[in-house]
């Protein structure tokens, strides 16, 4: 079983690289014509979708 600190080095992993994906996302967004508030927003709107279907798979099991 992993220690403490192993898994907060791999929540640190997965949330950098979530991060990359996100600014990667926002720039591609903008360079569609996208402002960068509107980039921001229109991921978070995402996220939240995302996060209403999880939580609903998760429930129907």
């Amino acid at each position: 079983m992993p220690n403490n600190l192993e898994c907060v080095d791999r929540q640190w992993e997965s949330r950098s690289a979530a991060s990359l994906l996100v600014a990667d996302a926002i720039d591609s967004l903008m360079a569609q014509g996208m402002g960068e508030h509107d980039a921001i927003s229109a991921l978070e709107d995402a996220l939240q979708i995302r996060r209403v279907t999880l939580n609903m798979q998760i429930a129907q099991d």
